[in-house]
């Protein structure tokens, strides 16, 4: 059984949008699935309309960095935050852990099996005029995926 725990920050910008929705997650390989229901939920909670391709865009993302935190991290994070923000700019999502490293960006030999998620993700962002952020703590790190609001035609 998976618990979740969802809170909700709901601020005001100048156009009127919710800024900020924080999703809590157990360090589980289910953690994925369910984040990225989450983060395509608050989008259409937001007025975003379903666009089939930037939703399939953004879930990839998401579970490809979440899946990383949980592979990667795991161990040292017992729970991983996952931060979704949108303003006039830009939807930026958050994966935040407790492992101090920062994301490992490899080229992944032609046989192997995994290690192709950074890569993707990457990817993405470049084709959908978004980047990647690595925002280090002392307990962690954030990483920040950015893609231009425009993109998702939010009222």
């Amino acid at each position: 059984m998976t618990l979740v725990q969802y809170h909700c920050e709901i601020t005001m910008s100048t156009t009127l949008l919710p800024t900020r929705h924080l999703i809590e997650l157990p360090s589980h390989p289910s953690a994925a699935s369910t984040a990225r229901r989450r983060v395509i939920a608050s989008l259409l909670e937001w007025g975003c309309p379903r666009d089939g391709e930037v939703h399939y865009m953004l879930g990839v993302i998401v579970s490809e960095l979440v899946t990383n935190a949980v592979t990667h991290a795991g161990r040292h994070t017992p729970r991983i935050l996952v931060t979704v923000r949108l303003d006039d700019r830009a939807v930026r999502i958050g994966i935040r852990d407790n492992h101090a490293h920062r994301l490992q960006r490899r080229a992944p030999s032609l046989c192997a099996t995994d290690g192709r998620g950074t890569v993707i993700v990457e990817a993405l962002l470049d084709e959908y005029g978004g980047h990647l952020s690595t925002e280090m703590h002392d307990d962690g790190k954030t990483i920040w995926a950015e893609v231009p609001s425009r993109l998702f035609a939010c009222r």
